[in-house]
C-alpha cells in the first residue's frame, strides 16, 4: 500500500543510520558463530582487524581456522570439542563445538595465559549465547 511504502521511505534513513552506528562500534570480542542445524551465521563487526595494523588476512589466521574447522568436524578421524591455538605475536584463536554449533573466537592479548583464555571463552559464551545451549 502507499502508506507502507511511505513509512518505509521514512524509516530507511533511521535504520541505515542505526546499522552504520552498530557496524562501526568496536566490539569486545572478535568471533564467528555457525549453527549447522539452521545455517545461522553470526560474525562480529571487527573480526578482520585481528592483529592490528598490518595484514588482517594473514595466512596463519586462515590456516588456523581451516585446521580448527577440520578438527571440530572430525575429518582426521578424531573430533574435538574445544581447540586453543596461541599465536605468539597476536594472541589466541579458539574454536568450540557443541551439538551442531561452532564458534571461533580471537583474543588479541599475546600475554594472555591459557587459563585466562579459557575464562574469556566462558565469559564470551555466557554473554553471547546465554539463551542457546553451547556447553
Amino acid at each position: 500500500s502507499a502508506f507502507a511504502c511511505r513509512f518505509l521511505v521514512e524509516l530507511h534513513p533511521l535504520i541505515s543510520q542505526e546499522f552504520d552506528t552498530i557496524m562501526n562500534e568496536v566490539e569486545e570480542y572478535k568471533f564467528l558463530y555457525h549453527n549447522k542445524s539452521n545455517h545461522a551465521l553470526r560474525l562480529s563487526n571487527n573480526i578482520a582487524t585481528w592483529g592490528g595494523p598490518g595484514n588482517p588476512k594473514s595466512a596463519a589466521m586462515y590456516h588456523g581456522w581451516s585446521t580448527m574447522q577440520q578438527a571440530l568436524q572430525g575429518s582426521s578421524g578424531e573430533s574435538f570439542r574445544e581447540i586453543n591455538i596461541k599465536f605468539g605475536d597476536k594472541g589466541w584463536m579458539v574454536a568450540k563445538r557443541s551439538l551442531e554449533r561452532n564458534f571461533y573466537l580471537l583474543l588479541d592479548d599475546p600475554r594472555m595465559s591459557l587459563s585466562k583464555c579459557q575464562e574469556e571463552v566462558a565469559r564470551f559464551a555466557s554473554i553471547h549465547f546465554q539463551n542457546i545451549f553451547v556447553q
